[in-house]
């Protein structure tokens, strides 16, 4: 354990994370990693390692100490998750997973999703096992209490939703969330031990109202409770939930609370929730919930209430619209003609690791008059360029030179007036690349019909 620390740490200084720390974001930053400790995708994060059983170091590009660090299991594993900052860096969040089982849980590699909420970022805050508070987005946020917490914020939350994990170290609290608070202003959150007994645990608590934002409570019957950029759930079975939004949601985190609906119920017995993407809907995300062992050795799933919100890298912007084809002359009935179809295929050779290096990149059975344009995402100094229409359009000469960090995103658009043409889209983490491939209506220009490469 010492020897993979120094690891993490020794990593984290070859980054400059140790040295340049920024100041703290004033945006939502995530991560999403996979049980080897792989960053998967994330947005602000540059690394991540697995440094024992069930622990986990997860670095961003800048100061996150101040900050509050919710966490969710990634479905289909079930356990529990715990956070905290990082020991060895102010860049970095500690993340421990374990199983549910009593008396302590037993450490257990894990697949989560990490969301860091800084100053501007809601109302949070983090709260010790003696009810004081330790970091705070607001002063004129209180507690009182310990095990059953009354927590007082600035502004009425009724109307909003609450994501809450235990801080580490493990055993971690099972966390639930309600509205047993005893003014509009207020909340109650409630740490239990693996017992179920209502106990004392410190824990870190995020409220979302922003109404522009993307989140969701959900009834234990599957019904919408209320939320923002939610459009549809479905129960798909005991404990199994599909929370539809109205965007593509691939590129996200998917934080989940197990929490009372409404405002004045309250989950009496404590569970385990997961969440992932969906596997047939770009727009909707997967929900699981269970008994915890002291209920059902067997952890079957069953239906609980619960609140989910998710942080998402922007989409990407959709190119200007086509010029208005010529109106037909009266009288003159014009013929429907599907449109023709662009076939290109992009071919690429990457060197992978704690930095990108694009070795070739080309894209191929390319049609006259087609136009090809390569941008990149995620702290590249590339933005948009675009090349001649041949047969073979070689774009490598963009990149050479250029050491890429872990998480940017390459995206090529290949269009020709009158056809419907493809999107390529790549983003390289350290250790693999995650292929989309779109379809491009030539009457709206965004991409459509998206499928994994």
């Amino acid at each position: 354990m010492a020897r993979c620390a120094r690891t993490v740490r020794a990593a984290l200084a070859a980054l400059g994370l140790l040295l340049l720390a920024a100041p703290a974001v004033s945006h939502a930053s995530f991560a999403v990693v996979d049980s080897a400790g792989g960053l998967v995708r994330g947005k602000d994060a540059v690394f991540s390692q697995k440094t024992g059983i069930g622990a986990y170091e997860v670095a961003f590009d800048r100061d996150v100490s101040g900050c509050v660090f919710t966490a969710t299991v990634s479905a289909p594993a079930y356990g529990l998750v715990v956070t905290s900052p990082s020991s060895g860096s102010p860049n970095a969040v500690h993340v421990e997973t374990s199983t549910a089982v009593q008396p302590s849980g037993t450490a257990l590699d894990l697949p989560f999703s990490l969301d860091v909420h800084c100053v501007g970022d809601g109302m949070w805050a983090a709260v010790n096992a003696n009810g004081t508070i330790a970091r705070r987005s607001d002063p004129a946020i209180t507690a009182a209490g310990t095990g059953a917490v009354q927590m007082v914020f600035p502004q009425p939350v009724a109307a909003c939703s609450e994501q809450a994990v235990g801080t580490a170290p493990r055993p971690g609290p099972l966390v639930s969330a309600g509205r047993g608070a005893t003014q509009p202003n207020g909340i109650r959150i409630e740490t239990k031990n693996l017992g179920a007994g209502l106990a004392a645990f410190p824990f870190q608590v995020w409220v979302q109202c922003a109404p522009d934002a993307l989140w969701a409570v959900v009834q234990a019957d599957g019904g919408l409770r209320r939320g923002a950029g939610a459009s549809a759930v479905a129960r798909l079975a005991p404990g199994v939930y599909e929370v539809a939004f109205g965007r593509d949601v691939t590129d996200c985190s998917y934080g989940a609370t197990i929490a009372d609906p409404g405002d004045a119920e309250f989950v009496f017995e404590p569970g385990l929730i997961a969440a992932s993407r969906s596997a047939t809907n770009p727009a909707a995300v997967r929900v699981e919930t269970r008994r915890t062992p002291f209920f059902d050795p067997n952890v079957p799933p069953v239906d609980k209430p619960f609140h989910l919100a998710l942080d998402c890298n922007p989409l990407p912007p959709p190119p200007p619209p086509p010029p208005p084809a010529p109106a037909a002359s009266a009288g003159t009935a014009v013929a429907k003609r599907p449109l023709p179809r662009l076939r290109p295929d992009v071919r690429f050779r990457m060197r992978l690791g704690r930095r990108v290096q694009v070795l070739l990149l080309r894209v191929v059975d390319v049609p006259r008059g087609t136009r090809v344009a390569v941008s990149c995402l995620r702290r590249c100094s590339l933005r948009r360029a675009t090349a001649s229409s041949r047969r073979v359009v070689n774009l490598t000469a963009l990149f050479r030179g250029r050491l890429l960090p872990p998480g940017v995103t390459i995206q090529i658009r290949v269009t020709k007036r009158g056809a419907i043409g493809r999107y390529f889209r790549y983003t390289v983490t350290s250790r693999r690349v995650i292929g989309t491939e779109c379809a491009i209506s030539p009457q709206t220009g965004t991409p459509t019909a998206c499928s994994r490469t």
